[in-house]
């Protein structure tokens, strides 16, 4: 290329990445590149807004350690509750279904069972 790109290639080139024989030009173009450099300044207001739209809010740190601290707390709770549960659950099933190799207590009062058939 023997002549410069146009402000307006320069600038499409900027935004899409444009033809490989700009590309090879801006990179042995001194000329070229600061003018690149100059089209893709940005002004103090846009970095102010950018810097701000960008920028964590102050109590950012502090509400994601409440809101892990409380999940926590929450998980603990369905966890304690969980246990609570399956101890119920395994006192109903010894009632219900109770263990044939452990053996039967009777119970104070009540008769004992001699074996023998009834």
């Amino acid at each position: 290329m023997t002549r410069h790109p146009s402000r307006r290639v320069l600038i499409r080139w900027l935004e899409t990445g444009g033809p490989g024989r700009v590309d090879r030009h801006i990179g042995d173009c001194d000329h070229c590149q600061d003018q690149l450099d100059t089209l893709s300044q940005l002004d103090d207001s846009t970095i102010e807004v950018l810097v701000a739209a960008t920028e964590p809010p102050p109590d950012l740190k502090e509400r994601v350690s409440d809101g892990v601290d409380s999940r926590l707390r929450d998980e603990a709770a369905a966890g304690a509750f969980a246990d609570l549960f399956a101890i119920g659950w395994d006192l109903l099933r010894c009632v219900i279904d109770p263990d044939p190799d452990i053996p039967h207590v009777p119970s104070a009062g009540a008769d004992e069972d001699d074996g023998g058939p009834r």
